[in-house]
């Protein structure tokens, strides 16, 4: 035991006496701090500061004294106590007992006796912090190991039931791959009694047609080398491995009737009276397969649809803002070779839209954020061959999917090329501008001329002396100048029409 880097609190209320005392500790090694009552003493340690022993006088004057300190110091710290007193009374030396200390030392016993006790002190504390180290760790070990037998024994409870119980099929097999336990899972499945399972290799309990094809049942016949269920079983007996995710298409006998089915399976190797075992999961996922394969059988379908439709189809994809569907004739419309698309991307279409359409098309799919989910939005833009030309589309979309939180997230449009009907109405509108010019021009036309027969109407009544003749004219002019006005409103009604 070294004292380097030992620091000892000195609690003594005689301050020469611990003075001397400090100095000599301090020429043996040791860090010395000192306090002169209980309450300096109590403070010292509440600070943090590293205290490793503490000598610790029992009589120290008005107030606690040494054993009420240490009492008060060892509720929150384990630091090691050594009691010096001048007295040795057995009352004096009894106050201590309540106290966990490490040594009791009369205050004349001399230098060699206080170093040789500190020392002591030392080895006991460090004895007893071992001690109680091992012991801490004896229990937790013994609490850990009485957990793990608990743990142990209900998880074999639960593998039991859960076996029992588990929703796909479970198979326990020996060391000769003969089936010893089967769940309901799998009497369920193959319909057939447990007692028609265990005792059965692995094809036989499932009433695989290939285990009756010899006498010598499952693993036998012609056919039996190439099972995936089988090899795997055997791979796992053999190295301990696990199979996970194993496909297996066998031919059932099941009521009589075969049926082809698709299972999944999964193996793991299990350790049983000292022999290796191995717990086989199944499930059937024929449904499934059923399923997918009609699924694609429709897709196809669609596919075939979508590819002949006259109408150029396409699906796009809201928030990534490109298209993830266009069938051949969307394509073949935009005149792109297969390694140009490929350049482009899938954002294509947001390539070639035409940029004085660009914000009206993208106020077309904000629409479908507010809409109703079978509303049926309309959209004419521009789009761009690959020669260059502009051709004119007109889209019809639909919502087609929405994402997690419900938001639409997929459209589904079709689109049809009004180029030509766009061109039409562009002659059309042509057309129309130049017959109002015409009729402008003609009403203007009609117009002087009446202007100019009233005013040589005028020009006779003026000249007229005679009262009957100067009556005719004047009321001629009146009725061209009516018949003027008359046709002036019929042509505003006409034009703002």
């Amino acid at each position: 035991m070294t004292a380097m880097g030992k620091t000892i609190l000195l609690v003594d209320d005689e301050i020469l006496i611990a003075v001397n005392r400090a100095e000599l500790l301090e020429r043996n090694g040791y860090l010395v701090m000192t306090a002169t009552n209980a309450k300096q003493a109590i403070d010292k340690v509440e600070s943090g500061v590293r205290i490793d022993l503490i000598l610790m006088d029992i009589n120290l004057g008005k107030g606690m004294d040494g054993t009420q300190a240490a009492e008060e110091i060892l509720k929150d710290h384990d630091i090691p106590i050594v009691f010096l007193s001048n007295y040795t009374e057995a009352e004096i030396v009894k106050k201590t007992d309540k106290v966990v200390s490490y040594g009791y030392i009369v205050k004349d016993s001399g230098d060699t006796v206080l170093l040789t006790s500190i020392k002591m002190a030392f080895r006991l504390y460090e004895t007893q912090r071992d001690l109680k180290e091992r012991e801490a760790k004896l229990k937790t070990t013994l609490q850990e190991k009485e957990r793990i037998e608990t743990q142990l024994l209900k998880e074999q409870e639960n593998f039991i039931k859960m076996f029992s119980a588990a929703p796909v099929g479970l198979l326990l097999l020996d060391e000769n791959s003969i089936i010893s336990k089967s769940n309901k899972a799998v009497s369920n499945m193959v319909l057939r009694d447990p007692a028609d399972i265990i005792g059965k290799r692995a094809g036989g309990g499932l009433g695989c047609i290939h285990s009756m094809e010899t006498p010598d049942g499952c693993g036998f016949s012609d056919s039996c080398p190439d099972c995936v269920l089988r090899k795997s079983i055997e791979d796992v007996l053999k190295d301990g491995s696990s199979i996970n995710g194993a496909i297996v298409k066998p031919t059932l006998l099941i009521n009589g009737e075969m049926q082809e089915h698709w299972l999944i399976v999964n193996a793991e190797p299990v350790e049983l009276n000292g022999s290796r075992n191995v717990i086989v999961a199944i499930e059937d996922i024929s449904d499934q397969k059923r399923a997918e394969q009609a699924l694609e059988e429709s897709q196809h379908f669609i596919q075939r649809i979508l590819e002949a439709a006259p109408n150029l189809i396409y699906t796009y994809d809201l928030k990534e803002k490109k298209n993830t569907y266009a069938n051949r004739d969307l394509l073949e419309f935009l005149g792109y070779s297969s390694e140009k698309i490929r350049q482009v991307g899938e954002k294509i279409l947001a390539n070639v839209i035409h940029h004085d359409d660009a914000m009206k098309v993208a106020g077309h799919h904000e629409k479908f954020s507010s809409g109703k989910g079978d509303e049926v939005f309309e959209v004419e833009y521009r789009l761009k061959r690959s020669d260059g030309q502009w051709r004119w589309v007109r889209s019809r979309d639909v919502l087609f999917s929405r994402d997690e939180q419900g938001k639409p997230r997929q459209i589904l449009g079709s689109a049809e090329d009004i180029t030509e009907r766009k061109r039409m109405e562009e002659d059309l509108k042509r057309a129309l501008d130049e017959k109002v010019v015409l009729l402008q021009e003609l009403q203007h036309r009609v117009k002087n001329t009446l202007a100019i027969i009233s005013g040589l109407i005028g020009l006779e009544v003026n000249r007229t002396v005679e009262a009957p003749v100067k009556n005719v004219l004047q009321s001629m002019r009146d009725r061209i100048t009516s018949l003027s006005k008359l046709y002036d409103m019929l042509y505003r009604s006409s034009m703002d029409m």
